[in-house]
């Protein structure tokens, strides 16, 4: 039975991670990493998982035969295209929309937001002539300039995907000057003397791409009953926007928030480790599941190779076998039965998370307090903790204990890397990059709020 589907656009970025896909040099790994861990998480996490064959005709016989550990769907036409046609009318406000200078109240800006991507259009004079550029707006002080090249070209990688379907680049934004609109969908109402960059163009662009690709898939997973394992970027873009619609995208949330759960926490005691042993000057932040298997196994084509031998391994079946019966107890129903019997799987990690506390820092980790949530992908809460948690320890199941010894083995594992920041350079072995070929980084070009409105000879606000 089908469980999971994963999009194309993380296929693609572990296909560079892997080396099937030549890069340009410099062009950034720290999106596809994400994306790899995404992707091997998924793997362990389900039984059958698939991807859409809607690629370009000519990649996909390549694409099917690298990934055999995947199902191939070829969904219906006359499906696809009702799929789609839904997803572009849920998608027709979400597009990129700027006036007086900021972003305004959309879904697309807040998701923007939510990422501290306050980027803007303003003009610039060049040879007499006036250029809407991009700028990012922030206050100096507070700007990360790592993190918004990241983000950016995560985002900007979203048109490279679109262009490699049959399916045109959308150019819809919303853009206003003092007097009326500039740019308003499709229509562009220049005077003499102004152009768009194609900078704008692209970004606006891959921002359509990333709303419409994001339902789309979610459509998709709702007709197939199975969760969703989307390219890290739109997992953002669906964890901060899906949740107003209603939408619903499957019934794989208890996974995700269990191993994010002790992944966190698990983290948590590394560093905490290496500062005692003198390792953790300087923290290196790593992928839970992809950290470990490229950290084990030295390349991450190896890593691949690892996960796939674990994935069929008696630990991985008890923890999904156990995930499949809490979610059979939801489906039917029975939502406080599934409430408690969550529970005592967290209270199984949390369990092993007191042993490695004791082991590794000789702390210990409390039962009491553990977040109450709700998973922004599905509308449903996540395990709901208190004091009834310490009760429940003694009367634990075996099958609860079976079911986390996956996670307790990976933990062990890591703690046997000596550092992570090798890891971080065995994530670069598989690549393959062009000769002769750069690939530019976009850099913040800022426009500080004070100039947010300035007008002068060789610039003027949207």
């Amino acid at each position: 039975m089908l469980s999971a589907i994963v999009d194309n656009s993380t296929i693609t970025a572990v296909q560079r991670v892997l080396g099937h896909i030549p890069v340009s040099e410099g062009f950034p790994i720290e999106g596809d990493i994400s994306a790899f861990d995404q992707y091997l998480q998924t793997l362990l996490l389900y039984d059958e998982v698939a991807f859409l064959d809607d690629y370009k005709e000519e990649y996909r016989k390549e694409r099917a035969s690298k990934f055999p550990e995947l199902v191939v769907l070829s969904e219906n036409p006359d499906s696809y295209e009702r799929m789609l046609q839904d997803a572009r009318s849920l998608t027709s406000d979400m597009v990129y929309h700027v006036k007086n200078g900021d972003l305004q109240s959309d879904p697309m800006s807040q998701f923007l937001r939510a990422m501290d991507l306050h980027v803007v259009p303003a003009w610039y004079m060049q040879s007499s002539d006036w250029y809407l550029h991009l700028r990012l707006l922030a206050n100096e002080a507070d700007l990360y300039l790592e993190k918004y090249g990241a983000l950016m070209s995560a985002i900007m990688t979203q048109y490279n995907q679109n262009i490699r379907t049959p399916l045109s680049p959308d150019l819809r934004l919303r853009l206003h000057r003092q007097g009326g609109p500039l740019i308003e969908d499709a229509g562009v109402a220049l005077r003499a003397g102004e152009s768009i960059e194609d900078s704008v163009k692209r970004f606006t662009s891959s921002l359509n791409w990333l709303a419409l690709r994001s339902i789309f898939y979610i459509l998709v997973a709702n007709k197939y009953n199975c969760a969703l394992s989307s390219h890290p970027i739109r997992h953002t873009f669906i964890g901060q926007y899906v949740a107003d619609s209603m939408l619903n995208r499957g019934d794989g949330d208890i996974r995700r928030s269990t191993l994010d759960f002790f992944s966190s926490k698990f983290g948590e005691i590394r560093a905490e480790s290496d500062r005692i042993i003198g390792t953790g000057i300087f923290e290196v932040p790593m992928p839970f599941i992809a950290g470990w298997a490229v950290g084990m196994a030295g390349t991450p084509e190896r890593g691949l190779d690892h996960v796939l031998q674990i994935r069929h391994g008696p630990e991985a079946m008890a923890l999904r076998s156990r995930f499949r019966e809490i979610e059979d107890l939801r489906l039917s129903g029975t939502m406080s039965e599934f409430r408690r019997e969550a529970m005592k799987v967290r209270q199984a990690l949390n369990d092993d998370l007191s042993r490695l506390r004791s082991k590794f820092t000789g702390g210990v980790v409390s039962p009491e307090g553990i977040d109450v949530s709700v998973d922004l992908l599905t509308l449903s809460p996540t395990v709901e903790a208190g004091g009834m948690l310490s009760r429940l320890k003694s009367a634990l199941p075996n099958k609860d204990r079976k079911a986390v010894m996956l996670l307790r083995s990976i933990s062990n594992d890591i703690m046997n890397i000596p550092t992570l920041g090798r890891v971080a350079d065995y994530f670069k072995l598989n690549r393959r990059v062009r000769s002769r070929t750069e690939f530019w980084r976009d850099a913040a070009k800022r426009e500080s709020e004070e100039f947010l409105q300035a007008r002068s000879f060789w610039k003027r606000p949207v």
